[in-house]
């Protein structure tokens, strides 16, 4: 969710009204903050992308219960296909923020029902974003990041997708999205950034399974 501040300073007779950029909530409580400390400006408020309005008492009540909430979601997804055997292997790795932890998810599966490379790659986002259906969360983007440029490129619109299998695993993806309340932002990475994941999806594929939660200290 992002806000605008909206106030007004006096001039002698004149009032200037006036309405800041858009900005996240912690911003948004800052500058209400620091416009409440100047004596100058008048009738602030915080207004939201649904137009609710909101008193600094009110912006820093969602702050504290946005804050114990899971946010900053972030999801890395790889596979790896066997060409001889047709089997694939999926991995995901999934980190969000409660309150002041780091919570990191790290998961993979093996499956004969991807018939190709690009397949796989789909059907392992379809799987980590699964495994959100289990959490529950506000309404919020999240960070995803793949090294496959054809899944990335075409669930961000730059590419056409011309394959029917391919169209409806993005059609799917994009309707668990929905369902999730999630904006996806989309991000290709080499894969040497997206080491995790890949380990994961060639764990699977050699048939060593992996589910696991744990707090993790800061990036990884």
């Amino acid at each position: 969710m992002v806000y605008t501040l909206t106030y007004e300073y006096h001039i002698g007779h004149h009032t200037l009204r006036m309405t800041s950029d858009w900005c996240e909530l912690d911003e948004a409580v800052l500058y209400f903050e620091r416009l409440m400390s100047h004596k100058g400006y008048h009738n602030i408020q915080a207004i939201d992308e649904s137009d609710s309005v909101y008193t600094l008492k009110q912006l820093q009540k969602e702050q504290e219960s946005d804050r114990q909430s899971i946010h900053h979601l972030t999801l890395y997804f790889d596979a790896s296909f066997d060409q001889q055997s047709k089997l694939s292997g999926l991995g995901v790795v999934l980190t969000y923020d409660v309150g002041d932890k780091k919570i990191s998810q790290r998961k993979n599966l093996d499956t004969a029902s991807a018939k190709t490379v690009n397949e796989a790659e789909y059907y392992s986002l379809f799987h980590g974003l699964e495994q959100l259906k289990q959490l529950d969360f506000p309404p919020q983007s999240i960070e995803i990041y793949g090294d496959s440029l054809v899944v990335i490129n075409q669930l961000k619109g730059e590419w056409p997708v011309f394959d029917e299998t391919l169209a409806k695993w993005a059609d799917d993806v994009e309707a668990l999205l929905k369902s999730l309340n999630l904006i996806p932002v989309f991000h290709h990475i080499d894969r040497q950034d997206n080491k995790q994941a890949d380990r994961l999806a060639s764990q699977a594929l050699a048939g060593t399974l992996v589910d696991a939660t744990r707090d993790i200290e800061g990036d990884e």
